[in-house]
């Protein structure tokens, strides 16, 4: 199987694997294309772009997952947020914070596919 294929499939198993809540397992998975991936500049390669934009996001399920759904209380869902919906657990949503400033430093333009 040609690599771009293997990498092709890997990359919509892990999208698969965010839709059905497995959002580590995908994350390891994008993860590991990003390792093994040959980019000239992670952010301005459109691959890489798209690598990073679907880490992002699984980052920001992961942050909704171990924050809404896991320690789940009123306050989670009531906008504006008060102090006890803040998350108490930052580490998936300031990783996909991150990215998406490292995303939108490159251009600033960027849209989520």
């Amino acid at each position: 199987m040609e690599i771009f294929q293997k990498n092709a499939m890997i990359f919509q198993s892990a999208e698969q694997w965010l839709n059905a809540g497995k959002t580590e397992k995908a994350i390891q998975m994008i993860e590991g294309l990003i390792s093994t991936a040959n980019l000239t500049d992670k952010f301005y390669d459109p691959n890489g772009r798209a690598l990073y934009n679907k880490l992002a996001l699984c980052y920001l399920r992961l942050g909704e997952q171990q924050n809404c759904i896991q320690n789940h209380t009123p306050y989670n869902c009531i906008i504006p947020l008060q102090k006890e919906g803040f998350h108490t657990d930052e580490t998936g949503s300031k990783r996909a914070i991150e990215i998406y400033t490292e995303l939108l430093k490159v251009d600033s333009n960027n849209e989520v596919e």
